[in-house]
């Protein structure tokens, strides 16, 4: 493809958690190690601490 241009975001604002509701998210939360944890529908990244992060 050619004149594609990815435009999209990695910034989760707090005010949008859970704004999608309880399926969609978005959520962040944390496994029983303490490991991180952000979702979005079916997607969700492990160890990354958003809330210390530059993603919030």
């Amino acid at each position: 493809m050619t004149g594609l241009i990815d435009v999209h975001g990695h910034v989760a604002l707090e005010g949008s958690l859970g704004a999608a509701g309880p399926v969609c998210g978005p959520e962040l939360g944390a496994n029983e190690d303490g490991t991180t944890w952000f979702r979005v529908g079916d997607w969700r990244l492990d160890g990354v601490p958003y809330r210390e992060s530059l993603f919030m």
